[in-house]
Formats: structure tokens, C-alpha cells, sequence
């Protein structure tokens, strides 16, 4: 918007450019009516060019207007002219504290100084209702005299939900400043505020960030699920009794934080000034996180060409906002799946008023009796291993309802990976394992997974929005985008070509009447271009494509029951091909095409069934008194499905002549939906 200057709104006259961010590019002006130089922000074209934003802007500019504090920026006015959107504000030209920060960190009685009046701030803020969403360091003005100004209050909050600029409003904020409840879209607060007050407090002491990573799914991942770098790692003599006020700052619970922006600036300088002891109240740091374990995870986690070129330049990672961005996944229960190179040491403690202990153990020499004890406990290891093994693959005795000779698979041989739901009453997350249970990663937060034909991309469904979605992610979970974005409707089950274009699914976005009714849609790859391939009154849903692409296969109510159909990829020629009382459903092709399993319970409860392509020769594979769901071929011809017939829902392995049962997972949750490769890759 460079070709603004010298161009003017109303009484101001745009003369210099001050700095551009996501969602507006700020000018110096002149107010011509009172000979005085301003800052004018002005709203970026996709802002400005979204009914949503206008309307909120309109509705709330006023009432932050009102925001009259003495480190909140005031804003002198607001409007707009032609198709520009602006605020105009009073101008501060000592810088923002993110470029502060870009020469080091400050010492403790700037930081104490400063985050008073940031803290100050807030709290009149969060007294009036009002949260930030997006507090960062670009976000607070320094004056002539390092005096701070907080701007941007409610530029998030009318941002959010613009649809023009994102596909959904579940997400608001920066991702290096972004509290966990952020990133999975619930409520936020003041003590969201107070997350990213703790991140750049952490900032301002110690020049670097609690969390560091390439992309945003590294930070999210570290933002929920791992504990920050000490800070004392990165200033040394740093009194525990502050590095204290910083961990409880950046408490993964909101409950577990301050309670108010102004007391944790009133913990700060009490423990600065020395009026406080360590406490240890808050979270432990991990002591031997650091820098260089930081840009270890990372490379654990993304591969990439680009993120290796960070990490070898050193590279901060990106801090603009981001508004609605796709919420990225978390492992289940806050478990990290990436095993700490250092697991020898622990966290010292030290009680109230009491001088702290090191936090870092030094290692001491084994000693024979030690020495013993080690061996002792490698041999319990040894031998529950053993015994875990046999209860995994039901050498031990167990199920023996169809096949004892369970050794008939040979788990290591079996090609591919296995993806399926983890489901707790808290979350419905995403995992990939290899045949043999090894090899599982976290990949995603969502239902049932959907491999690509060449084993490197998963498109699955998710409620992240608040509707049910479709959403594409790459096999190791680092990028996720929307594949679908309906807000009246829900799109599930996804499932795609043999070569990798298109995506079958179902959706209801055609139901206008709300009667419940889904029907089969397809799409290209990247989500463009819904068509419908059945207009039915009946529901269809859980397509799945051919190996040949030639036909998809569906269950449909259209004749009553649930049956399975088949018709041409593009929607023609649709037939039964089965016929019973009960419900068939679930259906999955063999790699040659030439059979299809299903789930039924026309037998009683669900169990497994294959058949030819034509519905003809049906055969049960399975027969327990619990129910035996979702089959999928393997590369090889192998079965995978899921049962509760030992409790809860486990994922195991069935020949397609009903030998070779095996059971693969054995955990307290349910694992659903499994999906295998289409082809052998790693």
C-alpha cells in the first residue's frame, strides 16, 4: 500500500511508512485540523473487504476507543474512506519492544519497569472485559523515554471469524505467543493475556524464547505438551525466585497461572527486588532443555529443506499473526512422543524462605550396589517386555473364538502403516504405527484418517471448527490445512483416488430441510471443485474408491436398510449389491479389486465380512460376542479392523480366509478406524 502516501483520509495526509504487519500497514500522517503528526493504521485489502470485519469494526471501535489508560495507546479516531478501513492513533516514535528485543535482553529493572506498566495495563483491560488475544512484543510501543503503550486491543477480536482472510475463526493470535487453550479454539481469557505476558517477560530476561521451532506445529506441539527451557540455561545467576514467577506465567492451565496481569508484575519485582524465596509454586522447567535440545526436537519433528535452513542460519521462527489458521493437533494426554536424550536428572526444589539447591544433579560413579539394582530392574524390563509381547499378540492364550495360530502373521514382514482415531472422552486424535506396533507417532487431532495413494499425506475429518471438516496433513503431522469449508453443513469420511487427484466423501450440504440426509460429493485434491455424485432423499455416506478408480462403493439407505451400492466414478450406473435385513456397512477393497469387506450385524452383533466385487460369495471372517468394526485391506491382503471384545476397541490383524488373528494395540483407550497403506512405503 505503498501508493497511499501522500494521498489523504479525510484530515489526515499519509507521508511515510511506518511498518507493515498480517493485517495492516501503519503510516505516519498529518491531521491537517490540528498541525500534528498522527499514526494511521490501515486495514489490509482482505479486512477490509469482509462484511464480517466491517460490521465488527463498526459495532466494537468505539468501545476500545474508550480504553483510557495510561499505557494503552489511545485511539483519536476511526473510520473509513473509500474501500480503506483505518485507525488513526496517537504517534510513539521510540520503536516497538520486538525491536527492543533484537539488540538483547533487558536487565531486570527494565523488565520489572516495564512489565509494571504492561501488567497495569492489562488488568484495566480485563477489568472492563475486554482480552487482548495477540499480546506480543510488536504489539507494546516504547516512547523517547522506554514508557509502554499497548495497541492493538480488539483488532484480534474483530479480525476473527473474517472469512475472506481465513477459511475458519477458530484460532487468534501469534504462534510463539499463543497460550495452549489458543490453539485447540476454546474460550480464551485474562490469564490467555497472561501466557503471553509470562512468553515475553521470558523474552525480556533472557533474549530468547521459552519455545522455539521452525514452523507453527513445532511450537504448538511445545506450547501444550513440553515444559520450557529453564531460563536460568540462558542467564546465569537469574534468582530462582524470578525464573519461579516466569514458570507459573507459562502454566499449560489457565488455573494454574496469576490470576491477574498485575500480580504476576508484582511477583516479578517483589522476586527482582529480593522480597520473595523460590517458591517452586508453577511448573518445573526441564534443566537440561536448552538451546540445543530445543533445535534437536526440532529436527526430530520437521525434516524439511526449509526448516533445516533455519535451523543451520539460526533463524528465529515467524511471529506474525495468525488468524483462523487450521488447528494443529496435540498428543494425547499432553504425552510427548519423542524421548528425552538426557532422562538422568531432575529438578532440584527448595522450600519458602530457604536458599535453593542446583538444579541440575551432577551424575555420581556407579557403585557395585547400584550397579546391581540396575540389573535387577533391566531384568523385571526383560521379562515384562516378554510377557506384554505375549498378551500383544495373544500368545499367552486369550481370544480363541476364531483362529489359535495366531504366529500365522508375521508382523515384522507386513508392509506399510497403520493410521487410526484414538478416542478418550477429552480428545479424538490421530496416530500411525507400523504392523508390528512400532514406529507410532502422534500425526493429527481428528476422526478417521484417510491414507494417500503414495502413503505421504492423511485426509481426515475434524470438529476443530465447530462443524465437522475436512483436513489434509502430511503423513508426519507438520502442516495441516482445510480441505473443506462449509459452516451450514458437515463433511466426513474421506477417502481418495488411486491417483491421488480427488477425494471422495459425504456431506449433508445439500440437506436444506435438515432432515439428516448425506450425500456423496467429490472434490480435487486440494479441495476445489465439490460436485455431488448422489441426490438421493435417503442418506449415502462412507465412500470408498476402487483400485482401479473406476468405482466407488458406498452404504446407502435409499432402499430402507443400509446397504452397499457401487457405481462409476462419476456417479453413474449405481447398483446393489447386497441385500439383508440388517445393516451392511464399512466398506473397504482388496488391492486387486476383486472383494470387499464390510461390517454387518445381520448376523447379531457387527462382525467382519468379505465378498466378491459383485456382492456375490459372502463369508463372515470373524464371530465374537463383541463387536468386530471398520476393516481395511492392507497392501498385501492382510485385514485390519477394530473390537471391543477385550474391553475396550484394539486394532487387529485377520487373513481374508479368517486365519492369523492377531491383536496389534493393547492401551486403556479406544482405537478406532483403522486405515493401511494403499502401498508399501515407508
Amino acid at each position: 500500500m505503498s501508493d497511499l502516501i501522500g494521498k489523504s483520509f479525510g484530515q489526515y495526509e499519509i507521508t511515510a511508512t511506518l511498518g507493515k504487519g498480517g493485517m495492516a500497514t501503519v503510516y505516519r500522517a498529518t491531521q491537517t485540523s490540528m498541525h500534528r503528526d498522527v499514526a494511521i493504521k490501515i486495514m489490509s485489502p482482505e479486512l477490509s473487504g469482509s462484511e464480517e470485519f466491517i460490521s465488527r469494526f463498526e459495532r466494537e471501535a468505539q468501545f476500545f476507543a474508550a480504553l483510557q489508560h495510561p499505557h494503552i495507546l489511545p485511539v483519536i479516531d476511526f473510520g473509513e474512506s473509500g474501500e480503506n478501513i483505518f485507525i488513526v492513533m496517537r504517534l510513539v516514535e521510540g520503536g516497538s519492544l520486538d525491536e527492543r528485543l533484537r539488540k538483547g535482553p533487558l536487565s531486570l529493572a527494565q523488565t520489572v519497569r516495564m512489565v509494571g506498566q504492561i501488567g497495569s495495563a492489562l488488568t484495566f483491560a480485563h477489568n472492563k472485559g475486554v482480552v487482548h488475544r495477540d499480546l506480543k512484543p510488536n504489539n507494546v510501543l516504547l516512547d523517547e523515554y522506554d514508557n509502554c503503550y499497548l495497541t492493538d486491543f480488539g483488532l484480534a477480536k474483530m479480525a476473527q471469524g473474517t472469512t475472506r482472510l481465513t477459511r475458519t475463526d477458530a484460532i487468534m493470535g501469534t504462534p510463539t505467543y499463543m497460550a495452549p487453550e489458543q490453539w485447540t479454539g476454546q474460550d480464551v481469557d485474562a490469564r490467555t493475556d497472561i501466557y503471553a505476558l509470562g512468553v515475553m517477560t521470558y523474552e525480556m530476561i533472557t533474549g530468547r524464547l521459552p519455545f522455539e521451532g521452525d514452523t507453527s506445529y513445532v511450537l504448538m506441539y511445545k506450547h501444550m505438551n513440553e515444559a520450557p527451557i529453564a531460563p536460568s540455561q540462558h542467564r546465569e545467576n537469574l534468582p530462582y525466585a524470578v525464573e519461579d514467577v516466569l514458570l507459573r506465567a507459562l502454566a499449560k492451565e489457565p488455573g494454574d497461572r496469576f490470576q491477574s496481569a498485575e500480580a504476576m508484575a508484582n511477583a516479578l519485582r517483589d522476586a527482582v527486588e529480593g522480597r520473595i524465596a523460590a517458591s517452586r509454586i508453577g511448573i518445573v522447567p526441564d534443566p537440561h532443555a536448552t538451546a540445543e535440545t530445543a533445535i534437536r526436537d526440532t529436527a526430530l519433528i520437521d525434516h524439511s529443506a526449509e526448516a533445516t535452513e533455519v535451523r543451520q542460519g539460526g533463524m528465529m521462527p515467524d511471529t506474525e499473526t495468525i488468524i483462523g489458521t487450521t488447528p494443529l493437533p496435540k498428543p494425547l494426554d499432553g504425552k510427548t512422543l519423542i524421548e528425552p536424550l538426557v532422562t538422568n536428572v531432575a529438578a532440584g526444589t527448595a522450600p519458602t524462605g530457604a536458599v535453593s539447591e542446583p538444579r541440575i544433579q551432577t551424575k555420581k560413579p556407579f557403585t557395585f550396589p547400584v550397579l546391581a539394582a540396575i540389573l535387577v530392574v533391566i531384568a523385571v524390563v526383560i521379562v515384562g517386555a516378554v510377557a506384554a509381547f505375549a498378551v500383544l499378540t495373544n500368545q499367552g492364550g486369550g481370544d480363541t473364538d476364531i483362529n489359535t495360530n495366531v504366529t500365522g502373521l508375521d508382523l515384522n514382514a507386513l508392509p506399510g502403516r497403520i493410521a487410526y482415531n484414538r478416542s478418550t472422552t477429552e480428545s479424538q486424535d490421530i496416530y500411525a504405527m507400523n504392523a508390528n506396533s512400532g514406529g507410532l507417532r502422534f500425526i493429527a487431532t481428528g476422526g478417521k484418517p484417510s491414507w494417500s495413494p503414495d502413503g505421504q499425506f492423511l485426509a481426515f475429518d475434524s470438529a476443530f471448527t465447530g462443524n465437522p471438516e475436512l483436513f489434509l496433513t502430511s503423513a508426519d503431522g507438520s502442516e495441516v490445512r482445510n480441505l473443506t469449508n462449509s459452516p451450514n453443513s458437515q463433511e466426513y469420511f474421506a477417502s481418495f483416488s488411486p491417483d491421488g487427484t480427488k477425494i471422495v466423501y459425504h456431506s449433508n450440504v445439500n440437506d436444506t430441510e435438515g432432515t439428516g440426509n448425506f450425500d456423496i460429493f467429490v472434490m480435487n485434491v486440494d479441495g476445489s471443485n465439490p460436485v455431488a455424485l448422489t441426490d438421493n432423499v435417503a442418506t449415502d455416506q462412507w465412500p470408498a474408491w476402487s483400485p482401479d478408480g473406476s468405482q466407488i462403493a458406498f452404504t446407502s439407505q435409499r432402499d430402507g436398510n443400509f446397504e452397499i451400492y457401487v457405481m462409476d466414478a462419476d456417479g453413474e450406473n449405481v447398483r446393489r449389491i447386497t441385500e439383508n435385513p440388517a445393516a451392511d456397512l464399512w466398506v473397504s477393497w482388496s488391492p486387486d479389486g476383486s472383494q470387499i469387506a464390510f461390517q454387518s450385524n445381520r448376523d447379531g452383533n457387527l462382525e467382519i465380512y468379505v465378498m466378491n466385487a459383485d456382492g456375490t460369495d459372502v463369508r463372515r471372517l470373524t464371530e465374537n460376542d463383541a463387536d468386530d468394526q471398520w476393516p481395511d485391506w492392507s497392501p498385501n491382503g492382510t485385514i485390519v479392523f477394530a473390537s471391543n471384545r477385550d474391553g475396550n476397541q484394539e486394532i487387529y490383524l485377520i487373513q481374508p480366509d479368517g486365519t492369523g488373528l492377531t491383536r496389534v494395540t493393547n492401551t486403556s483407550t479406544d482405537e478406532r478406524f483403522p486405515v493401511w497403506t494403499k502401498h508399501d512405503v515407508e
